[in-house]
């Protein structure tokens, strides 16, 4: 008997979307380009945003600016990418 799994990709991408919907907390989950995937309930709550403005928004453009500063975009990149780099 053969069953079939999802590729570990789409598992992945599922459970993180699972945690997302299911969080209290105000939690965004982020792309390899930092756009936004998507965003828990309380995140759009807290930060006024409609979902929307959600799904492939660059996460500079949300509100009305209050992302867009070069340290948190420096320290989100180097997260991302696994090193720290000049602003």
């Amino acid at each position: 008997m053969s069953t079939s799994l999802d590729p570990p990709h789409d598992t992945a991408l599922n459970l993180a979307l699972s945690l997302i919907s299911a969080s209290v907390a105000p939690v965004l989950l982020l792309d390899g380009d930092l756009a936004v995937v998507a965003a828990s309930q309380s995140f759009m709550e807290t930060f006024n945003v409609g979902l929307e403005d959600i799904p492939g928004a660059r996460l500079a453009d949300l509100g009305d600016g209050e992302w867009n500063v070069p340290q948190l975009w420096s320290l989100l990149k180097a997260t991302a990418y696994g090193r720290l780099s000049s602003p």
